[in-house]
């Protein structure tokens, strides 16, 4: 009834609502229930669908904040009066003034949020007073809502100058000392007490929203800081994780602040915190068990384990940044450096066989952090620099004599990290080369997984060596080769594609142009000869005949062999051709190795994409199924994560299914085969666009796309067809219109449908999680579509604006590709805007995007769809002033140049 008849029709509401609550203590508490649901129906939630409705009650409320505050304060301070007075006793009657106490607050709370400060600070003061003396009273567990009240003043997001005010008020001495107060009581209590441990995570809440808020509007240090870190230091160490992690938003938050990092009271509390980061982002007290004192906090805030996870590795991250901002501080590396210098010589060297699993997790992100940070920031000295020396020689004496594979990997790790000592100290690598050799050397039949993980292992720390210290290994580069060169012969196919990868990185230690070349030319020997063959795709990889029933079957199986050997191949092209950097730009010493297969990579396009077509998906053996060429598990699980991050995530391969096994390689393959095809346009632009065949291939590139799922026409676009239409030159325009325009087209047709079908199906409360599913993968592929149409624009995440028309589609060429930039400089984006074809599907495919429901595609298309109609604008102006010259000079062509006229006026005012 308010909100159709208040005020025009009802003006007595607040003077009939003042009877009511002069009633009795019940009935006071209607006009505060009341209240609360109309400020939510109107300016919390904004349920009231008519907009001029909704805006005149606003307007409403705001008048009356003043006498709302009034009544609520004043019955407030009348229930705590009487709650303190001994003639009130009896018990009922405390209970009904509790609450119509708590439902004033509840009533505050829903205002304090959203008012402005100019209207909030004259009450201000009086507020926090009074609240503060509801933190003190546990009846009917009022001290939650009082705190809960609190927490919603303390993180308003609203004007900074305004907010400084009330953030001075929070840091004043009665708030900030009746909080702790109360934190300190309830952290007394263990996590038997529920209702304690909920109080105390709101009163974490307060101080974390507060610190947060602080940032916004730091001027100089407010009062009792030193107690708020004090707080912040004692939640951050308790054994509860929600209580860690929400304290650690607030440390990241005032490291990230230029002025709050260098006080000198935070930066006492740096020097304290990062002593305990070590033990805190252990993995431990999940709620499945009871080994820590953790555990029973978990099980009060958790449901199962994977939620656990989901707050575990925010706040390890979180540690993990405040490491690395300690890190660019002179003050805090000596005492990191010490840290580590200590584990690692009393734990991995000392007794390597009594550390746990979850402290070499802990202790090794924690290393490799420090180690990696400080030497960037160059904060280690030569002392220090000697002493990281003996333990990378300690280390290395360990992996020596131990037998233990699971200890060797990870005590490979560590010396990973120590890598930073190779850089004065060169002459280290024989000795840890010597040890890797010998690592491989003597597994030379993977019997176990393990062995399989130690050479993966091995591969994997080669490959960091050469790519990150690239100047230290320069004068042992001949030795590494011939340690490639010798282990290959005991690596399986996948490894040898590792090792391929090394090869690569390694060709960029060479000098000449020739030479590296060379070097690539015996790299690719092998793979180039494989993806030569031109087999039978469905019958090279069996999917026409049974599949294997048991692992030893596969194991067996040609074609199982096969499909390896194809992976191996194509990961070892891929490897290649991320890795290697090109002596003599704009040449690519590996592009005349890769030339001969190009033809077969692009017919290999073909063929996973005809996968999809109904005739193929009939020739598939009946015992793999036409589920052979859907989604992978992760690959799905990727996805349902973003919408439910809780969701129990699956392995790579769950089962010995040999339909999982097979649908996994058809993904992997893919995924080479996309990442490739982009990285020869973006790597070998100008031999690529200038091979005659190209316009052909590019046409497989698209073929049978219509048939194509969402999930893999995403990642088309994203690592393949984008990077292709950026990277083209002007000249070869032409050889990449057809493949465009059948893109655009496409997409267009598919977004289309797909929003139609989501518009018509029907609503539930609670919708299923296949539903969420559809609905996030259509989100998904408009947003690449989006990111494809800014490329072509020109249109970069760090510009704010839309570029000019000039600037989008007359900009002067370079050839130059920036490997920091995630898309290069566009060079067809003039030719693209003189195709009036290209043009018309690209106005229609961005104005589709704007209004789509995906907010986020929607708010990143907008300046494209700006950049399109200033251009067409032009067009249309140019074309009327050449027209009209037209019309004056030749008195022959009135009749044809009026029309012309005509239409220019009609577009220019549709515009």
């Amino acid at each position: 009834m308010i909100e159709h008849e208040w005020p025009q029709n009802w003006p007595e509401l607040f003077d009939q609502l003042d009877q009511l609550s002069s009633t009795s203590t019940i009935h006071a508490q209607l006009p505060f229930i009341i209240l609360q649901r109309l400020i939510e129906d109107v300016i919390t939630m904004g349920t009231v669908e008519n907009v001029s409705r909704r805006r005149e009650l606003n307007n409403a409320i705001s008048l009356r904040l003043s006498a709302l505050f009034q009544l609520i304060l004043y019955n407030l301070w009348i229930v705590s009066m009487i709650n303190v007075n001994n003639e009130y006793k009896l018990r009922y009657f405390q209970a009904d003034s509790v609450l119509l106490a708590r439902c004033a607050i509840c009533l505050l709370s829903e205002i304090v949020e959203w008012v402005s400060a100019k209207v909030l600070e004259p009450f201000l003061n009086d507020i926090l007073k009074v609240i503060c003396e509801y933190l003190k009273k546990p009846q009917l567990s009022i001290y939650e809502f009082a705190a809960r009240c609190l927490w919603r003043l303390s993180s308003r997001r609203r004007a900074k100058n305004d907010e400084n005010i009330i953030v001075v008020a929070l840091f004043g001495d009665l708030p900030m000392k009746t909080i702790l107060d109360s934190a300190v009581e309830s952290a007394n209590v263990n996590a038997e007490n529920v209702e304690h441990y909920r109080y105390l995570k709101v009163i974490c809440d307060i101080l974390s929203a507060l610190g947060t808020h602080l940032c916004d509007v730091w001027q100089k240090e407010p009062p009792n800081f030193d107690m708020f870190l004090l707080a912040v230091d004692a939640f951050f160490q308790h054994p509860s994780l929600y209580l860690r992690n929400e304290s650690s938003n607030v440390l990241v938050s005032f490291m990230s602040d230029a002025k709050i990092c260098h006080n000198q009271m935070f930066s006492e509390l740096t020097s304290r915190i990062i002593i305990e980061i070590p033990k805190l982002i252990q993995k431990i007290g999940l709620p499945s068990s009871n080994d820590s004192s953790s555990c029973a906090y978990s099980q009060i805030d958790y449901d199962d384990d994977m939620q656990f996870m989901h707050d575990f590795i925010q706040f390890r991250d979180r540690c993990i940044r405040i490491i690395r901002y300690a890190c660019a501080d002179e003050k805090h590396a000596p005492n990191l450096c010490k840290i580590v210098e200590d584990w690692i010589r009393n734990r991995c060297i000392s007794s390597p066989q009594c550390v746990s699993e979850m402290e070499w997790d802990a202790m090794q992100r924690y290393s490799r952090t420090v180690l990696s940070g400080c030497h960037e920031e160059k904060h280690i000295t030569e002392q220090q620099m000697n002493v990281f020396t003996e333990l990378f020689d300690g280390v290395l004496s360990q992996i020596s004599t131990s037998t233990d594979i699971t200890l060797i990997n990870r005590l490979l790790s560590v010396v990973s990290s120590l890598f930073i000592i190779l850089t004065t100290r060169p002459d280290r690598l024989s000795s840890f080369l010597i040890q890797v050799l010998f690592q491989i050397r003597r597994l030379l039949v993977d019997v176990v997984d393990d062995d399989k993980t130690m050479k993966r292992h091995c591969l994997s720390v080669l490959l960091r060596l050469i790519t990150a210290f690239s100047d230290a290994v320069k004068d042992q580069a001949e030795s590494i080769l011939e340690l490639c060169l010798s282990v290959r012969n005991s690596l399986s196919l996948m490894q040898q594609a590792t090792c391929t990868h090394l090869l690569a990185a390694l060709s960029n230690l060479c000098v000449d142009f020739n030479v590296q070349h060379n070097f690539l030319v015996s790299t690719l020997h092998d793979s180039i000869a494989a993806l030569k063959s031109d087999a039978q795709f469905l019958s090279y990889i069996g999917f026409t005949s049974q599949a294997p029933l048991t692992n030893d079957d596969a194991q067996l199986s040609l074609y199982v062999s096969n499909r390896r050997y194809l992976r191996s191949h194509l990961s070892a092209v891929e490897g290649v051709l991320t890795q290697v950097r090109s002596i003599s730009p704009p040449l690519h010493p590996a592009f005349s190795i890769i030339q001969p297969i190009l033809p077969i990579i692009f017919s290999l396009v073909e063929r996973l994409n005809s996968l999809h077509r109904p005739q193929t998906v009939n020739q598939i053996h009946h015992s793999y199924g036409p589920t052979v060429i859907e989604i992978t598990d992760s690959d799905r699980q990727q996805l349902i994560s973003a919408i439910d991050p809780l969701s129990v995530c699956s392995s790579r391969i769950s089962t010995e299914d040999p339909r999982d096994h097979a649908r996994c390689f058809i993904s992997d393959i893919t995924d080479s085969i996309q990442s490739i095809t982009g990285l020869l346009a973006s790597k070998m632009a100008n031999e690529l666009f200038a091979e005659l065949s190209l316009h052909s291939w590019l046409l497989q590139l698209v073929s049978h796309i219509d048939v194509v799922p969402d999930f893999r026409i995403r990642f088309w676009i994203k690592r393949s067809w984008r990077p292709i239409s950026n990277c083209c030159p002007e000249s070869a325009y032409n050889k990449i219109r057809a493949m465009f325009i059948k893109i655009l087209s496409e997409i267009q047709t598919r977004l289309q449908a797909r929003w139609e079908q989501l518009a018509h199906v029907e609503i539930c409360e609670e919708p299923s999680l296949e539903q969420l599913y559809n609905e996030h993968m259509v989100c998904v592929l408009t947003r690449e579509c989006v990111n494809l149409l800014r490329s072509i624009l020109n249109i970069s995440d760090s510009s704010s604006s839309a570029p000019s028309s000039n600037r989008s589609f007359h900009h002067s060429t370079v050839y130059i590709y920036d490997d920091k930039k995630e898309d290069p400089i566009c060079f067809v984006t003039a030719q693209i805007g003189q195709d009036k074809e290209a043009v018309e599907m690209m106005v229609a495919l961005s104005f589709s995007c704007l209004t789509c429901r995906d907010t986020t595609s929607s708010i990143r298309i907008a300046p494209v769809c700006k950049a399109l109609v200033d251009f067409i604008k032009n067009m249309v102006i140019i074309t009327f002033h050449k027209l009209y010259s037209l019309f004056i000079h030749s008195s022959s062509l009135i009749s044809v140049v009026s029309n012309h006229l005509k239409l220019c006026f009609y577009s220019f005012s549709f515009f």
